[in-house]
Order: structure tokens, then sequence, then C-alpha cells
């Protein structure tokens, strides 16, 4: 459970770890997490730490093995990635404390700056604001204004250095700069004003020049592509197959209705994805964390079953139909099919490499007495 309120009560949380106990578990099968203090020492029930993840779906690293040492720590024998997230352990989960980049102290306690940068910018005057840590001084924050008009300027100054913790520098524009491309505050040419040093931006203009990508990147992209490929022309096997597979088994080749199964495919997947829900009691939590193979388990199994059995075929039919339905009011009827197939593989991948592991099978026999 998470959430994002830094006043909530850790008391009105249900324990699932006993007080005191160290927060080091699995917000679900695929993601590991572990709280820990500026010490690197699991953080205890009530206390505050940042957040470090691992599992099979928190990234293997970056290109830049620079960037991999800031971002990657070894805890407990395992390597964790360290989102630079504050939370606060609490009996039910965590709650959100802000960014361990983007805070600062003041009289021993923290201080999110990313509220501090919302209440100037709520400010009665105020045109755009912006907090930037200095880029040599982390912990070191200016707020950069932009004022309405120098009435409204020199009307609300007095108020807002109340507003400021006191070792923040306040700072005056005519208007702030923005990156071309995406609109939004070019942090990087605020942090050039303090060094009193022209600093480039992320160079857009420069990417022509920059020349081929890294072969570690080329060969991560090839691997990626080729893992999506393989899944991909495995469930398209499964269901063009499944389609007719008795009619298959008997004449010793396909149907040429068998192509439909791609189509029912698509939009039974869509009906499971919009109807599924959310939440750990959610039908799309069910088929992705116990049934094997997660989502698409179940629907290729209805595709393999459709020949034999009626009431597979019934079901089958009314989730493609539902499927259907919602693409044609949406007014995506014909594009989702495509969509379905260009991605499918890799959803599939993230939901059923782990099922290719004995170890996998052995754990989910154990725990379904709990499951159900």
């Amino acid at each position: 459970a998470f959430s994002s309120d830094p006043l909530a009560d850790p008391s009105e949380s249900s324990s699932v770890g006993g007080s005191g106990a160290a927060l080091a578990h699995r917000v679900s099968t695929l993601v590991e997490v572990l709280v820990v203090d500026a010490e690197q020492r699991p953080v205890p029930e009530g206390g505050i730490g940042e957040l470090h993840l691992r599992g099979p779906m928190v990234t293997p690293g970056y290109l830049d093995d620079e960037e991999n040492a800031k971002a990657f720590v070894q805890l407990e024998g395992h390597m964790y990635f360290r989102t630079r997230d504050l939370v606060r352990v609490v009996g039910g989960g965590l709650i959100s404390m802000g960014r361990s980049d983007f805070m600062t102290k003041e009289k021993g306690q923290w201080v999110d700056m990313a509220s501090v940068e919302r209440r100037l910018q709520d400010a009665a005057g105020v045109l755009e604001a912006a907090m930037v840590p200095h880029p040599e001084v982390a912990s070191e924050f200016h707020a950069f204004l932009a004022f309405q008009s120098s009435n409204a300027c020199a009307t609300a100054m007095a108020d807002l250095k109340l507003q400021l913790p006191a070792r923040v520098g306040l700072h005056v524009l005519p208007r702030l700069p923005r990156r071309e491309a995406t609109g939004k505050v070019d942090t990087g040419a605020l942090q050039g004003r303090l060094q009193r040093t022209a600093e480039v931006s992320w160079p857009i203009e420069q990417v022509a020049s920059l020349g081929p990508p890294p072969l570690r990147l080329r060969k991560r992209l090839t691997e990626k592509f080729e893992t999506n490929v393989r899944w991909t022309a495995a469930i398209v096997a499964l269901v063009v197959g499944g389609w007719d597979l008795k009619g298959f088994l008997q004449r010793g080749h396909p149907s040429l209705s068998s192509p439909l199964g791609m189509l029912t495919m698509a939009y039974a997947y869509l009906t499971v994805l919009h109807f599924g829900g959310r939440g750990h009691r959610a039908p799309s939590y069910f088929l992705a964390e116990v049934f094997p193979f997660g989502s698409f388990g179940p629907l290729v199994l209805l595709h393999l079953l459709r020949s034999f059995s009626k009431k597979a075929r019934q079901a089958l039919s009314l989730l493609a139909l539902a499927g259907a339905a919602l693409a044609l009011h949406r007014g995506r009827m014909l594009a989702w099919p495509l969509v379905f197939w260009l991605g499918c593989g890799n959803q599939a991948e993230s939901e059923g490499s782990r099922w290719l592991q004995p170890a996998m099978w052995q754990r989910r026999l154990a725990s379904l007495p709990d499951t159900f």
C-alpha cells in the first residue's frame, strides 16, 4: 500500500510485518522493496528512509557505468536500484515523503522543496516559480520567481520570504527560461546562472552529430526485439493452431478460418484489460499474478479448448465480442488488433517469463492453499 499523505498515522494501518520489523518484502511477485537509512541500514516501522527496488521488472542498469555506480547499491547480498524516493514505513505499506534529492533539512525537520515550489506558484502575483538545487551543493536550493508585474513583486516579496526555508536563495527574473521542445522550465539554464557560466541544455539540435548508438545499446535492443518476436510467434502459433485444434489433429493442417484466432485473442485481451480492474483483489491481478503465464494463459487455453468444449467456445466468443464492442465504441475496431500484436510480445514476456522456471511452479503449487 502506498500513500502520498505525509501526515498519515502509521497506527491506522493494519500491521503486516509486526512492530519494528524492517521493510524488505515484495509489492508483487516481480518487485521487492527495501527501505534503508543514510547508513544503508533497514528502517524499522515508523521510520523514514530511501526506497530501493530489485527484481525482474527493475532495469538491469544504464549504458553509462558512472550512472550505474550512482543508481545501484549492494544491500544484503543483492543489487538494489536507488529510487531517490523518501518513504515512511507503516504497518500497511509505505507513505511517500517526497524525493530524497529534492529535500533539505530545516531545524532538524525534512522539508519537501517540491511542496515549497507549489506554494510559491500559487502565491498571489506570482507568474511562475521554480526550485533548483545548486549544481555543486545538492543540499542548497534556490527559488526563481517571475511576477505578473513590478507592483505585484513589491507587494509579495515580503510574504514569500517567510514561506522559504532560511537557507534558500531567492532570485527574480522577468520570465523563467523554458526548453523549446517541451515547454518545461530549463533548470540547467537556471543552474548556469548560479555558476555564473553558460550551461548547455540537452543537445536536441546536436542529435544528428551523435553518431551510431553504442554497441551495448544495439545489443540490448536486438536482444529485446528478438525476445518479443519469439513470444509473439508462440502466441500466434497457439491461438491459430488452437482455433480448430480438433480438425487440425484430424486433417494434419489448419483450417482456413484459423487466422480468426488472432482477432479473437486481440479483442478478448482488450476485455480483460478493460474490465480487469485494479488492486490485489481485481480479476486482472489474479490472472497476472496467480494464473500460469499471466493474463495470456487463460486466453490461450480457451483457444486450445475451443474445438473440444462448447463452454470454452462460448466464453471465448463472449470475451471477443465484448472487446470488439469496446474497440468499436472508441473508434479502434481495426487499429486495436494491429496495436495488440505489435506489443503483446513485450507484455507476454513480462508476465510469462518467470513461469519458464521450475522454481516458480514449485512456489505457486506450495502457495495454492493460501491463494484460494
